[in-house]
């Protein structure tokens, strides 16, 4: 662009002078000495706005500039990628699977998740960082557990991370899918599950009556679990009393088969898996002293209760409080 006035120009390139130049420089563009006259100089330059105006456009684009960062910023993450079984269930209920970027590949055992299903058609991880990195989430969740080398090149590579405590209540429950549901913008899907959470299982039991009938948890290789977990808090809530406190398994443990004899539960609980192969650790539950038990030491019930409504806590647990029901007073 030249920055000589129209007229001197003129001689130049006639063809390029703006409409409202005379193309003769004559009285109407030319002024004293062949220069332009101020109202064609005025006419044919770029209006420089007062500076006024030029502060008010630039404070308009800094607060235009800084409401997107700030939207940006708020915006919930909308891939997210999670490495524990409970953490994938978790997210299950809250989103659809638009926006889960990866779960665990335990999602897709039918015997451990509810969302097994879901899960065939979601891309899967072993909690390997590079998985996950291919994927390309903007957010990371897992529990307390994860290895801590995993933890820290996640946050090396800036990516967030949020970890949560294995849920071994229904109120622990609670607590962990209302902060994720803050997280990725889910609060309404969070207070409608937990809505109806509260409706079927109201303020929960104030304690289990000592009349309540005797209950034990028995899994493969003879593993009951203790009192301070989610198949506890089950019984409790169904009526039952867990006899895993009277044997000194807060935390869970193994009972031999004399010890579980001797112990004269009166309802029997399994975890019903499905398989197509049996194993080693599956067949003490089938041994024949069991099916003697059951025969004479009267009054003793089996319940099987499938696997995947415990394993990780959800509304979907409730089924299994509504099959060990019919057992309680």
């Amino acid at each position: 662009m030249s920055w000589l006035p129209p007229c001197a120009n003129a001689a130049a390139a006639p063809e390029r002078l703006p409409a409202n130049v005379d193309r003769r420089c004559g009285a109407a563009g030319r002024g004293k000495a062949g220069l332009p006259s101020t109202a064609a100089m005025a006419a044919a330059s770029p209006v420089t706005p007062p500076r006024r105006q030029r502060r008010h456009g630039t404070a308009v684009l800094l607060a235009t500039a800084v409401f997107a960062i700030a939207q940006a910023a708020a915006a919930p993450p909308q891939r997210i990628a999670s490495l524990n079984l409970c953490t994938d269930s978790m997210l299950f209920e809250l989103v659809d699977d638009r926006r889960i970027a990866s779960v665990t590949t335990l999602s897709r055992d039918p015997n451990l998740s509810h969302f097994a299903e879901r899960a065939a058609h979601r891309h899967v991880n072993h909690g390997a960082v590079e998985e996950i990195l291919f994927t390309a989430p903007d957010l990371v969740i897992g529990d307390r557990q994860l290895a801590p080398q995993t933890a820290r090149l996640l946050r090396r590579l800036d990516l967030p991370l949020l970890q949560f405590d294995h849920a071994n209540t229904f109120d622990e429950y609670a607590a962990n899918l209302g902060r994720l549901a803050a997280a990725i913008g889910a609060e309404m899907q969070a207070a409608s599950i937990l809505a109806s959470l509260h409706h079927a299982l109201g303020d929960g039991p104030a304690g289990v009556s000592a009349a309540a009938p005797r209950a034990i948890i028995y899994q493969p290789n003879g593993y009951t679990p203790g009192t301070a977990t989610l198949m506890h808090d089950i019984l409790r809530h169904a009526g039952l009393r867990d006899i895993a406190d009277e044997l000194g398994l807060a935390f869970g443990g193994f009972i031999t088969l004399e010890q579980l004899i001797m112990a004269r539960p009166e309802i029997l609980i399994f975890s019903a898996r499905r398989t197509s192969a049996p194993s080693l650790a599956e067949q003490q539950l089938r041994h024949p002293v069991l099916r003697r038990a059951r025969a004479l030491a009267a009054p003793t019930t089996v319940a099987r209760i499938p696997e995947h409504l415990w394993t990780c806590a959800g509304l979907f647990s409730v089924a299994a409080i509504r099959a060990l029901e019919v057992h309680a007073p």
